[in-house]
């Protein structure tokens, strides 16, 4: 790992397993919690000198991924104190994003191996599409998403996770569609992967109107999968574009999930009607960032290096 000797990315992944299993109790002391974080906030900074001295990525990249990877850090400290996240959630997290993903940054070996054979380093992360059924019929779609059979068969699907561990060393992987929770091949579904898959995180983007009580509770159980929920908006851009009444739906599949401890997020694009201010949601009687979740919302679209700020904002009329 840059920036970090191996005596001391040993003591920081048996801190942060140690917080794993640990931290609910440790982290809601302030003075650790304060010690730990700004543990991570120093080696975040120093690694982020190193890689721009680098030049691997341009100046802009590096910023962004320091920047995203704070707030993630500060998103696990806030789930810690608030006691928000359920316990498997909290697990997982601290296990696969924290340790695995941004301390270890995956399997190192697999990742050498791959760039020894090919001269240059593995994706980071993948972004798979099983399958292209979706019960909206949204104007745009960019996937031409609606009521078709077309998708990746279970096997496929489940292959395609392998080999990102196994060729690439990757721990994260991004989840599209169609609408993900309506993916079914072999009875199985994208939770039955993800419970499949516990060393990797997933990250999904969902319309929302699928979560229901059912498959909030299984979220909370395997721990490892949270959804971005596509919002254009408020409630009148929203259900023009994706249906009457999509929009409370998405607010109702967020109280949901809040209230069994899974995270979730907002996927929001870039158009000329919806570009600025992009909104952080405070949902009523819950915390700010995306109607109560601690994850940081999403700005999707052209410009690739588009950077806005977020305002909060007190309800969602």
């Amino acid at each position: 790992m840059s920036g970090m000797n191996r005596l001391q990315r040993g003591a920081l992944s048996a801190t942060t397993n140690v917080l794993a299993h640990a931290g609910p109790r440790l982290m809601r002391v302030k003075p650790l919690r304060r010690t730990i974080t700004g543990y991570f906030e120093t080696w975040l900074e120093k690694a982020l000198q190193e890689e721009r001295a680098s030049g691997r990525y341009p100046a802009g990249v590096n910023d962004d991924r320091a920047t995203m990877t704070m707030a993630l850090l500060h998103t696990v400290e806030r789930a810690f104190c608030e006691r928000y996240l359920a316990p498997n959630v909290l697990r997982r997290v601290s296990e696969n994003m924290v340790l695995s993903a941004l301390v270890d940054r995956g399997d190192r070996v697999a990742a050498e191996t791959f760039r020894d054979q090919y001269g240059t380093h593995p994706p980071a992360f993948m972004v798979v599409a099983p399958g292209k059924t979706c019960n909206l019929r949204c104007t745009g779609c960019y996937a031409d998403a609606g009521p078709t059979a077309e998708r990746l068969d279970w096997l496929t699907f489940d292959r395609i996770i392998t080999e990102l561990k196994e060729l690439w060393g990757g721990r994260f992987c991004v989840v599209t569609g169609g609408e993900p929770f309506a993916y079914r091949s072999e009875g199985k579904g994208v939770l039955d992967i993800a419970e499949k898959h516990q060393d990797m995180f997933f990250m999904a983007y969902s319309n929302g109107t699928l979560v229901n009580n059912r498959v909030a509770a299984r979220l909370a159980e395997v721990g490892n999968f949270t959804p971005a929920f596509s919002v254009e908006g408020w409630r009148e851009r929203t259900d023009t574009r994706r249906g009457d009444g999509v929009f409370d739906q998405v607010l109702e599949a967020m109280e949901r999930l809040y209230q069994v401890g899974v995270p979730y997020g907002i996927s929001l694009t870039a158009t000329r009607d919806l570009y600025w201010p992009a909104p952080v949601w405070r949902a009523p009687g819950r915390p700010a960032i995306a109607a109560g979740a601690n994850a940081t919302p999403g700005m999707y679209g052209p410009p690739p290096f588009f950077r806005a700020q977020f305002p909060v904002i007190d309800s969602v009329a």
